[in-house]
Protein backbone atom coordinates (compact mmCIF):
# COMPACT_ATOMS: atom_id res chain seq x y z
CA UNK A 1 0.00 0.00 0.00
CA UNK A 2 1.09 3.66 -0.80
CA UNK A 3 0.19 6.62 0.56
CA UNK A 4 1.65 10.36 1.06
CA UNK A 5 4.81 8.56 0.26
CA UNK A 6 4.95 6.29 2.79
CA UNK A 7 5.09 2.50 1.84
CA UNK A 8 4.66 -0.23 3.32
CA UNK A 9 6.98 -3.64 2.26
CA UNK A 10 6.59 -7.22 3.45
CA UNK A 11 8.73 -10.31 2.02
CA UNK A 12 7.37 -13.81 2.24
CA UNK A 13 9.35 -17.30 1.71
CA UNK A 14 8.46 -19.69 -1.06
CA UNK A 15 5.78 -21.32 1.82
CA UNK A 16 3.87 -17.68 1.59
CA UNK A 17 5.39 -16.64 5.08
CA UNK A 18 6.03 -13.78 6.22
CA UNK A 19 10.51 -12.98 6.92
CA UNK A 20 10.48 -9.42 6.94
CA UNK A 21 8.31 -5.95 7.10
CA UNK A 22 8.87 -2.47 7.11
CA UNK A 23 8.04 0.80 5.85
CA UNK A 24 9.47 3.07 3.80
CA UNK A 25 9.05 6.96 2.83
CA UNK A 26 10.17 7.31 -0.65
CA UNK A 27 12.26 4.51 -0.59
CA UNK A 28 14.09 5.53 2.76
CA UNK A 29 13.40 2.57 5.98
CA UNK A 30 11.26 4.94 8.84
CA UNK A 31 10.62 3.42 11.82
CA UNK A 32 10.73 0.11 13.52
CA UNK A 33 11.04 -2.97 10.71
CA UNK A 34 10.81 -6.65 12.09
CA UNK A 35 12.07 -9.38 10.58
CA UNK A 36 10.56 -13.04 11.24
CA UNK A 37 11.70 -16.77 11.85
CA UNK A 38 9.85 -19.80 10.59
CA UNK A 39 9.62 -22.59 13.15
CA UNK A 40 7.65 -25.60 13.28
CA UNK A 41 4.65 -25.66 14.99
CA UNK A 42 2.88 -29.09 15.71
CA UNK A 43 -0.52 -30.49 17.80
CA UNK A 44 -2.56 -33.33 18.33
CA UNK A 45 -5.49 -33.99 16.27
CA UNK A 46 -8.05 -36.88 16.34
CA UNK A 47 -9.40 -38.27 12.88
CA UNK A 48 -11.38 -41.07 12.38
CA UNK A 49 -11.14 -44.20 10.31
CA UNK A 50 -12.87 -47.15 9.95
CA UNK A 51 -12.11 -48.61 13.50
CA UNK A 52 -12.40 -45.09 14.77
CA UNK A 53 -10.76 -42.02 16.19
CA UNK A 54 -7.42 -42.15 16.17
CA UNK A 55 -4.56 -39.50 17.52
CA UNK A 56 -1.83 -38.09 15.17
CA UNK A 57 0.31 -34.99 14.70
CA UNK A 58 0.10 -32.68 12.56
CA UNK A 59 2.78 -29.68 11.86
CA UNK A 60 3.12 -26.45 10.01
CA UNK A 61 5.51 -23.76 10.05
CA UNK A 62 4.58 -20.62 10.65
CA UNK A 63 6.14 -17.49 11.17
CA UNK A 64 6.99 -15.82 14.65
CA UNK A 65 8.49 -11.95 14.56
CA UNK A 66 11.94 -12.40 16.96
CA UNK A 67 13.87 -9.45 16.08
CA UNK A 68 13.49 -5.27 15.16
CA UNK A 69 15.12 -2.72 13.66
CA UNK A 70 14.87 1.35 14.74
CA UNK A 71 15.67 3.83 11.28
CA UNK A 72 16.05 7.61 11.16
CA UNK A 73 15.71 8.57 7.98
CA UNK A 74 17.38 5.47 5.98
CA UNK A 75 19.95 5.03 9.20
CA UNK A 76 19.66 2.20 11.88
CA UNK A 77 19.31 3.38 15.36
CA UNK A 78 18.59 0.34 17.48
CA UNK A 79 18.19 -3.11 16.70
CA UNK A 80 17.88 -6.33 18.94
CA UNK A 81 14.65 -9.32 20.56
CA UNK A 82 11.02 -8.81 20.24
CA UNK A 83 8.48 -11.11 21.69
CA UNK A 84 5.55 -12.26 20.24
CA UNK A 85 3.83 -8.83 21.63
CA UNK A 86 6.61 -6.88 20.23
CA UNK A 87 7.97 -5.97 23.41
CA UNK A 88 12.02 -5.40 23.04
CA UNK A 89 13.77 -8.42 24.87
CA UNK A 90 16.76 -9.22 25.43
CA UNK A 91 20.31 -8.00 24.25
CA UNK A 92 19.96 -4.31 22.74
CA UNK A 93 22.06 -2.11 20.65
CA UNK A 94 21.20 2.08 19.99
CA UNK A 95 23.28 3.63 17.33
CA UNK A 96 24.35 7.27 16.98
CA UNK A 97 23.63 8.40 13.45
CA UNK A 98 27.47 8.04 12.56
CA UNK A 99 27.02 4.13 13.79
CA UNK A 100 28.62 4.11 16.52
CA UNK A 101 27.39 2.73 19.67
CA UNK A 102 25.08 5.02 21.69
CA UNK A 103 23.80 2.34 24.09
CA UNK A 104 23.87 -1.60 25.09
CA UNK A 105 21.94 -3.26 27.51
CA UNK A 106 19.49 -6.08 28.45
CA UNK A 107 15.51 -5.07 27.99
CA UNK A 108 12.44 -7.44 29.79
CA UNK A 109 8.76 -7.02 28.54
CA UNK A 110 10.29 -3.67 26.82
CA UNK A 111 12.19 -2.82 29.78
CA UNK A 112 15.33 -1.67 30.51
CA UNK A 113 16.75 -4.02 33.15
CA UNK A 114 20.49 -4.60 35.15
CA UNK A 115 23.63 -2.79 33.56
CA UNK A 116 23.34 -0.24 30.89
CA UNK A 117 25.76 1.87 28.96
CA UNK A 118 25.89 5.07 27.09
CA UNK A 119 28.47 5.74 24.56
CA UNK A 120 28.83 9.62 22.94
CA UNK A 121 29.38 9.62 19.22
CA UNK A 122 33.23 9.52 19.78
CA UNK A 123 32.75 6.11 21.36
CA UNK A 124 33.79 6.89 25.20
CA UNK A 125 31.60 6.75 27.63
CA UNK A 126 28.61 9.10 28.58
CA UNK A 127 26.74 7.42 31.54
CA UNK A 128 26.40 3.74 33.07
CA UNK A 129 24.14 2.40 35.68
CA UNK A 130 21.81 -0.46 36.76
CA UNK A 131 17.78 -0.37 36.20
CA UNK A 132 15.48 -2.56 38.36
CA UNK A 133 12.94 -5.19 36.77
CA UNK A 134 10.25 -2.51 36.43
CA UNK A 135 12.54 -0.21 34.32
CA UNK A 136 13.68 2.33 37.05
CA UNK A 137 17.33 3.47 37.38
CA UNK A 138 18.77 1.98 40.64
CA UNK A 139 21.75 2.67 42.62
CA UNK A 140 24.45 4.05 41.04
CA UNK A 141 25.00 5.93 38.17
CA UNK A 142 28.22 7.59 37.04
CA UNK A 143 28.09 10.34 34.27
CA UNK A 144 31.06 11.06 32.49
CA UNK A 145 33.04 14.09 30.03
CA UNK A 146 33.95 13.10 26.08
CA UNK A 147 37.58 12.70 28.11
CA UNK A 148 36.85 9.77 30.20
CA UNK A 149 36.89 11.91 33.46
CA UNK A 150 34.42 11.47 35.96
CA UNK A 151 31.10 14.22 35.64
CA UNK A 152 28.88 13.08 37.87
CA UNK A 153 28.20 10.59 40.20
CA UNK A 154 24.65 10.07 41.36
CA UNK A 155 22.18 7.66 43.07
CA UNK A 156 18.59 5.97 42.83
CA UNK A 157 16.14 4.60 44.83
CA UNK A 158 13.65 3.53 42.40
CA UNK A 159 13.44 5.20 39.48
CA UNK A 160 14.02 8.56 41.96
CA UNK A 161 17.54 10.61 42.90
CA UNK A 162 18.11 9.48 46.58
CA UNK A 163 21.72 10.39 48.13
CA UNK A 164 24.42 12.68 47.29
CA UNK A 165 24.85 13.54 43.77
CA UNK A 166 28.70 15.51 43.16
CA UNK A 167 29.48 17.21 39.89
CA UNK A 168 32.90 17.58 38.85
CA UNK A 169 34.92 19.91 37.06
CA UNK A 170 36.97 18.03 34.46
CA UNK A 171 40.25 18.32 36.31
CA UNK A 172 38.74 16.45 38.84
CA UNK A 173 37.84 19.13 41.55
CA UNK A 174 33.82 19.53 43.21
CA UNK A 175 31.62 21.50 41.04
CA UNK A 176 28.69 20.92 43.08
CA UNK A 177 27.03 18.99 45.52
CA UNK A 178 23.30 17.99 46.35
CA UNK A 179 21.82 15.60 49.04
CA UNK A 180 18.19 14.16 46.92
CA UNK A 181 15.68 12.24 49.02
CA UNK A 182 12.71 10.82 47.06
CA UNK A 183 14.06 12.90 43.71
CA UNK A 184 13.46 15.86 46.11
CA UNK A 185 16.61 18.35 46.98
CA UNK A 186 17.12 18.19 50.89
CA UNK A 187 19.74 19.73 53.07
CA UNK A 188 23.28 21.14 52.48
CA UNK A 189 24.37 22.29 49.15
CA UNK A 190 27.75 23.40 48.12
CA UNK A 191 28.83 24.81 44.63
CA UNK A 192 31.81 26.30 43.26
CA UNK A 193 33.23 27.42 39.89
CA UNK A 194 36.25 29.66 38.83
CA UNK A 195 33.86 33.03 39.61
CA UNK A 196 32.43 32.37 43.04
CA UNK A 197 31.38 29.58 45.65
CA UNK A 198 28.29 29.40 47.50
CA UNK A 199 26.89 26.68 50.35
CA UNK A 200 23.78 26.61 51.51
CA UNK A 201 20.45 24.26 52.71
CA UNK A 202 16.91 23.36 51.10
CA UNK A 203 14.39 21.74 52.30
CA UNK A 204 11.58 20.05 50.22
CA UNK A 205 13.59 21.70 46.89
CA UNK A 206 13.44 25.22 48.12
CA UNK A 207 16.16 27.38 49.52
CA UNK A 208 15.97 27.69 53.11
CA UNK A 209 18.34 28.95 55.79
CA UNK A 210 21.19 31.17 55.47
CA UNK A 211 22.99 31.24 51.86
CA UNK A 212 26.52 32.39 51.49
CA UNK A 213 28.73 32.82 48.39
CA UNK A 214 32.32 34.03 48.50
CA UNK A 215 34.51 35.33 45.27
CA UNK A 216 36.89 31.94 43.94
CA UNK A 217 39.86 34.29 43.21
CA UNK A 218 39.85 36.76 46.20
CA UNK A 219 38.29 34.32 48.41
CA UNK A 220 36.49 37.54 50.09
CA UNK A 221 32.31 37.48 50.58
CA UNK A 222 30.11 37.95 47.72
CA UNK A 223 26.54 37.53 49.26
CA UNK A 224 25.27 36.37 52.28
CA UNK A 225 21.47 36.25 53.22
CA UNK A 226 18.25 33.84 54.33
CA UNK A 227 15.81 31.78 52.45
CA UNK A 228 12.45 30.54 54.17
CA UNK A 229 10.79 28.03 51.96
CA UNK A 230 12.43 29.32 48.88
CA UNK A 231 11.66 33.10 49.43
CA UNK A 232 14.17 35.44 50.58
CA UNK A 233 13.40 37.15 54.72
CA UNK A 234 15.69 39.47 56.23
CA UNK A 235 18.47 41.76 55.10
CA UNK A 236 20.56 40.31 52.27
CA UNK A 237 23.74 42.09 51.73
CA UNK A 238 26.36 41.57 48.88
CA UNK A 239 29.87 42.98 48.06
CA UNK A 240 32.65 43.42 45.19
CA UNK A 241 34.74 41.02 44.66
CA UNK A 242 37.58 43.97 46.75
CA UNK A 243 35.24 43.25 49.56
CA UNK A 244 33.34 46.53 49.56
CA UNK A 245 29.50 46.47 49.76
CA UNK A 246 27.60 46.93 46.72
CA UNK A 247 23.39 46.22 48.15
CA UNK A 248 21.94 45.89 51.01
CA UNK A 249 18.47 44.52 50.61
CA UNK A 250 15.59 44.03 52.84
CA UNK A 251 12.99 41.15 51.99
CA UNK A 252 9.90 40.82 54.02
CA UNK A 253 8.10 37.12 53.41
CA UNK A 254 9.49 37.36 49.84
CA UNK A 255 8.80 40.49 49.12
CA UNK A 256 11.13 43.65 48.68
CA UNK A 257 10.77 46.10 51.68
CA UNK A 258 12.03 48.64 53.34
CA UNK A 259 15.64 50.78 52.39
CA UNK A 260 18.09 49.39 50.10
CA UNK A 261 20.92 50.76 50.02
CA UNK A 262 23.81 50.94 46.97
CA UNK A 263 27.30 51.43 46.94
CA UNK A 264 29.87 51.79 44.15
CA UNK A 265 33.09 49.63 44.41
CA UNK A 266 35.13 52.93 46.31
CA UNK A 267 32.08 51.56 49.20
CA UNK A 268 30.22 55.17 49.09
CA UNK A 269 26.88 55.03 48.84
CA UNK A 270 24.97 56.54 45.95
CA UNK A 271 21.64 55.39 45.89
CA UNK A 272 18.48 54.63 48.58
CA UNK A 273 15.96 53.01 47.33
CA UNK A 274 12.31 52.84 49.69
CA UNK A 275 10.38 49.60 49.06
CA UNK A 276 7.19 48.65 50.70
CA UNK A 277 5.78 44.94 49.65
CA UNK A 278 7.93 44.97 46.19
CA UNK A 279 6.91 48.96 45.10
CA UNK A 280 9.37 51.19 45.09
CA UNK A 281 8.18 53.67 47.27
CA UNK A 282 10.76 56.84 46.70
CA UNK A 283 14.81 57.34 45.58
CA UNK A 284 16.69 59.03 47.47
CA UNK A 285 13.60 60.35 50.04
CA UNK A 286 12.00 61.69 46.85
CA UNK A 287 8.92 59.29 45.21
CA UNK A 288 9.38 57.49 42.30
CA UNK A 289 7.91 57.81 38.99
CA UNK A 290 7.44 55.39 35.80
CA UNK A 291 11.29 57.10 34.80
CA UNK A 292 12.88 56.12 38.13
CA UNK A 293 11.73 52.78 37.99
CA UNK A 294 13.16 51.61 35.07
CA UNK A 295 16.31 53.33 36.14
CA UNK A 296 16.74 51.50 38.83
CA UNK A 297 16.10 48.55 37.01
CA UNK A 298 18.64 49.20 34.93
CA UNK A 299 20.62 49.50 37.49
CA UNK A 300 20.03 46.27 39.28
CA UNK A 301 20.97 44.54 35.96
CA UNK A 302 23.79 46.63 35.69
CA UNK A 303 25.10 45.32 38.88
CA UNK A 304 24.25 41.55 38.55
CA UNK A 305 26.12 41.47 35.18
CA UNK A 306 29.47 42.16 37.04
CA UNK A 307 29.10 40.02 39.57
Amino acid sequence: TELANVSYYKNQDSLGLITYEGVYSEGTAIGTHYSYSKFLYCDSIQEYVSTGFIKKQKCVYIARVDSAFEYTKGIKTAYGKVDSLRNKTGAWTELHLNGLCRAKGIYQNGNRIGNWMFFYANGTTEQNGTYDKKGRPQGLWQWFYESGKIFRTEYFKNGMRDGEVVDYNEDGSVLSKTVFLDNVRQGNFYFKNTVYFETGKFTNDLEDSIWVSFYTKTQTKRFEGRYINGEPEGTHRYFYDNGKPAILAIYKNGLKDGTWLFYNKEGELYLTIQYKNDEEISWQGKKINTEGMLRERNLNNNYNSKL
